[in-house]
């Protein structure tokens, strides 16, 4: 048996929940979080993320327990089929799969869905790339997958001609933490990598997934205790000293507004 498929068949429970990594629920780096400009810190020295995924692959739809809190859609793949460097280290693509509502929030805002691929090093270490998904427009890279869900409990479904390389955006810029997994064991150690680009999944996309998870398969937003997010994108941090030129340029307004107001009392 390949040994991707043996690393992974010991970190698995029902089509493959994630348990090998101990952790607990309770300690402080914990996902997911409220991803605020105010508590990131812009890094455009970040090292890339190099993906390299298959454009025709075959995916194994898992349903790992519907309508369960903590279970989900579970897409399983074949070794090799995709994996991702950055700063030397290689992370196999393991599985992906989908949370309602999405779980992490950008400057306190949340979205409908969104996605989780899990990726392991040789070491066992875990990356996981996530994105946000909205509604809008159907996506037609995931309509295979949406369009199959396996609708009951243990149940599969097989895709075939898959591309994988189709789930990225154009632009990789990301938002960068060490949190944990959000299933249990809660285990920390977790090195996430959200995409800044969010996708979308139309009304009934989304609907067929909710109407297998009606409650819901999301984690609660966990405290940030300390940890630094940074980010590539330019932008979405404000630039150093913006509030006191805000300020500063508000002052001419402020001594106008006082002067007119004097005046007119006169």
């Amino acid at each position: 048996m390949h040994a991707g498929f043996l690393r992974l068949a010991a970190t698995m429970l029902v089509c493959g929940t994630v348990v090998s990594h101990s952790g607990r629920a309770d300690a402080a780096s914990q996902s997911p979080i409220d991803i605020r400009a105010e508590e990131t810190i812009y890094d455009p020295t970040l090292p890339s993320l190099i993906f390299n995924y298959d454009v025709n692959t075959t995916l194994d739809l898992c349903n790992t327990g519907s309508p369960d809190l903590e279970a989900t859609i579970k897409v399983n793949l074949l070794p090799g089929a995709g994996r991702v460097t950055v700063s030397g280290t290689t992370y196999e693509l393991l599985q992906f799969h989908f949370h309602s509502e999405a779980e992490h929030l950008i400057n306190g805002a949340r979205g409908d869905m969104e996605l989780h691929l899990v990726h392991q090093s040789a070491a066992g270490e875990l990356l996981v790339v996530g994105q946000i998904l909205h509604l809008g427009g159907t996506n037609a890279n995931l309509a295979p997958i949406f369009s199959n869900l396996p609708q009951n409990p243990g149940e599969h479904f097989s895709v075939s001609s898959f591309n994988l390389a189709a789930l990225l955006p154009s632009s990789l810029t990301t938002f960068r933490y060490d949190g944990s997994l959000t299933t249990a064991p809660y285990s920390e150690g977790v090195k996430w990598n959200m995409l800044t680009t969010a996708a979308t999944l139309s009304q009934a996309q989304i609907d067929a997934f909710r109407l297998l998870f009606p409650d819901g398969d999301s984690r609660e937003e966990q405290s940030l205790d300390g940890r630094v997010i940074r980010t590539d994108l330019q932008g979405f941090v404000p630039e150093p000293g913006t509030a006191l030129l805000v300020l500063w340029g508000a002052i001419p307004l402020l001594i106008t507004n006082r002067f007119r107001k004097t005046k007119a009392t006169v």
